[in-house]
């Protein structure tokens, strides 16, 4: 996919495993950077939590 010129941030919470599904499948990608009261290493650990509950429910 082509990355926009005008980029959409989508925020949702990590136990959102549905939700996270579907975006992803519309092409969302994770952002693992710092932000607002979350850590870069929080945010890649909370991403990696959900990719394993993902595949597992396959």
């Amino acid at each position: 996919m082509i990355p926009s010129k005008y980029p959409l941030y989508l925020a949702t919470q990590s136990q959102s495993y549905g939700a996270i599904k579907l975006y992803s499948r519309l092409g969302f990608t994770p952002y693992l950077g710092a932000y607002k009261g979350c850590t870069e290493q929080k945010s890649k650990n909370a991403w990696q939590n959900v990719t394993e509950i993902l595949r597992s429910k396959k």
